[in-house]
């Protein structure tokens, strides 16, 4: 019977878990597993950490689904809860002492305290934007080369990246 229920849109499949058939939340799972992984493999690089992140998404949406507003949106509501999932990870990555000399090792130079950068704001705007593309990119599917391209690296930049 769940065979048959594969062609189903989303929001018909999630009325059918929430009126009890959660098997058929597999169907849902297997449709944006990928994207889900996808997303956070290209948060957080590495492999485990990324499968460890996208089941924990799936399972977040499927004790919370009857808050699902638009059912027609599960796609991009999944990828939601994994883009934040990633981020509380990203935090306690970045909770951890970087030394200065750890920068001077892996080539980045210290801010200037004196010299604050006269345009961190246009600086935050672009990143905001390059963001928003770049889960746009992921969401739709594209390849990580794709959204580079997308923002102006091309060739060697990419490879430099």
């Amino acid at each position: 019977m769940a065979q048959s229920r594969e062609n189903l849109k989303d929001e018909e499949i999630v009325q059918i878990v929430l009126e009890g058939d959660t098997e058929s939340y597999g169907i849902l799972f297997e449709r944006y597993y990928a994207l889900a992984f996808r997303l956070a493999l290209m948060n957080l690089g590495e492999d485990e950490m990324a499968q460890d992140i996208t089941q924990e998404a799936f399972l977040r949406a499927y004790k919370i689904l009857d808050r699902l507003r638009d059912a027609s949106s599960f796609a991009a509501w999944i990828v939601g809860i994994a883009r934040n999932l990633c981020r509380n990870a990203g935090r306690s990555k970045a909770s951890q002492v970087v030394t200065l000399d750890y920068l001077s090792e892996a080539g980045i130079e210290p801010p200037d305290p004196g010299n604050p950068l006269p345009f961190q704001n246009e600086q935050r705007e672009e990143r905001n934007i390059k963001k928003n593309l770049f889960w746009l990119c992921a969401l739709k599917g594209m390849e990580v080369v794709t959204f580079f391209r997308l923002i102006g690296y091309y060739g060697g930049k990419i490879q430099g990246i």
